[in-house]
């Protein structure tokens, strides 16, 4: 689903996208009300969603799109979603997957690259894992098969008594992470391990 008040915008996506044999667009919307009630018609599995627009902007319908579709992946497209940017934090703590800025008219072939990235987070994201292919179990019974050996026992050693003072703890994140280490971080901070 694409979720642009600019028709430029969404004729434009869902041209590059309607290109591609393993994209299927489902869904546009204006604005985040719209996006909601397009939800509730369609089965989609990622939503590329602009921050700013009127009725619902982009921040005010993430979690309301997540409450009704928790593994819907969301892409925060927008010119205000630069790298590092405080709306993008703000975005990513609220459910968005992942971001992508659009491009701005100073920035030469930024449409190419635009087109590019979003294609490439798009096919990543809506991959859908295909089930296990069930065999019949007597092509498990054959003489054939080898006999299933036993893991080897799994010592119980007893940890060294001696106690190891840990300098520093690094957590590393990717975009899935904001959420996680806001939970983490204050747990941290009250058993004592972690000053701010």
């Amino acid at each position: 689903m694409i979720v642009d008040d600019s028709a430029v915008v969404r004729g434009m996506v869902s041209r590059w996208l309607d290109a591609r044999a393993d994209i299927v667009v489902v869904a546009m919307a204006v604005d985040g009300l719209q996006a909601l009630k397009k939800l509730e018609e369609h089965e989609i599995d990622v939503c590329v969603l602009d921050i700013e627009m009127p009725n619902m902007s982009g921040l005010e319908a993430l979690p309301k799109l997540l409450a009704l579709r928790p593994r819907l992946k969301i892409i925060m497209a927008s010119t205000l979603s630069e790298r590092g940017a405080e709306i993008t934090l703000r975005a990513l703590s609220l459910g968005a997957t992942d971001f992508i800025p659009k491009p701005s008219t100073s920035r030469i072939g930024g449409a190419e690259a635009y087109q590019r990235d979003l294609i490439e987070k798009i096919v990543q994201l809506g991959r859908r894992h295909t089930p296990a292919i069930e065999r019949p179990i007597k092509s498990y019974l054959t003489s054939k098969t080898e006999p299933v050996l036993a893991p080897p026992p799994v010592r119980n050693d007893p940890r060294p008594s001696r106690k190891v003072r840990l300098e520093a703890l690094v957590v590393a994140a990717s975009t899935g992470g904001p959420r996680p280490c806001a939970k983490l971080c204050p747990v941290l901070e009250l058993t004592g391990a972690v000053r701010s």
